[in-house]
């Protein structure tokens, strides 16, 4: 008897039935998440592709058409225009938009938001899509999810692994006096991407501690850092 094929499983109807991956090595402070908030109520989804009519240009999506244009993209499929209330609480205006997806040659569909905007506003809604203080950052977990997604990709080493190879962190100091136990996570790491935010008025000597810091002294930021992760 042959075996009946499983049911395709149905999406859900809202986007908070589905649980959290409970293996994200992501987290997320306080101060970035009032950040992240803030930017979803100011200008809405940023993801994918949005295209400002007003000014003809694209606001988000810049290095991804980059590459998508050697998948064949197909012609974009619009939706039914509608109206969104966006900007500050005490700027505030109604944002003409339409919303769409095009398929490109491996199936793959990508979102299209196409809006309306005034061109102060299309620069922060810029800024803000590229902000990294409102991306989270890894935890101590990382490690250990990369090892076992690499064992994974073995057999298809020769077609992106090198995505898995990098890691980016970002530190959040009012000093610098812990900076060995937040970067601890990252020894072993072969290619770091660190960030590091601190006040505007460490600004000075922070960029003495990048320019001069010894490998061996917490204080010597730059290089310090890249000799605890095994860069130097």
């Amino acid at each position: 008897m042959a075996k009946r094929a499983d049911k395709t499983k149905q999406p859900p109807k809202q986007i908070g039935q589905v649980p959290d991956a409970e293996y994200n090595p992501r987290r997320i402070g306080p101060i970035a998440d009032a950040a992240l908030k803030e930017s979803l109520f100011i200008f809405g989804p940023l993801d994918g592709f949005v295209l400002n009519l007003e000014t003809n240009s694209v606001i988000c999506g810049h290095q991804r058409r980059r590459h998508i244009a050697g998948m064949k993209p197909g012609d974009i499929e619009w939706g039914v225009q509608h109206k969104v209330n966006l900007g500050p609480k005490e700027k505030r205006f109604i944002s003409t938009e339409i919303n769409g997806t095009f398929q490109d040659e491996h199936g793959n569909h990508w979102g299209v938001r196409a809006v309306q905007w005034p061109l102060w506003f299309e620069q922060a809604a810029n800024i803000s899509a590229n902000n990294p203080v409102i991306q989270g950052e890894f935890t101590d977990d990382l490690s250990a999810l990369l090892d076992g997604i690499r064992d994974s990709f073995e057999p298809f080493e020769d077609v992106g692994l090198g995505l898995l190879g990098s890691v980016s962190a970002r530190v959040l100091a009012e000093d610098f006096s812990d900076l060995d136990a937040e970067t601890s996570g990252l020894v072993g790491i072969e290619d770091a991407m660190i960030t590091v935010v601190v006040p505007a008025k460490h600004e000075a000597v922070c960029r003495a501690w990048l320019a001069n810091g010894q490998p061996t002294h917490a204080a010597g930021l730059g290089k310090g850092v890249m000799a605890r992760c095994g860069l130097l």
